[in-house]
């Protein structure tokens, strides 16, 4: 397990890159922002518990 929030988990990504992030909102905003701020592409899936 490693601490602290997924960001910071994730390597550094370009905007060639795809991205597939399934979560909660929180998660999936996220990862959404990220990826947006380098002109990624990004598919979110909406997991409600």
């Amino acid at each position: 397990v490693r601490p602290g929030p997924l960001t910071a988990h994730l390597p550094a990504l370009r905007a060639t890159d795809v991205v597939h992030v399934a979560g909660d909102s929180s998660t999936v905003g996220a990862v959404q922002v990220l990826a947006a701020a380098v002109g990624a592409r990004c598919y979110p899936v909406l997991v409600d518990a």
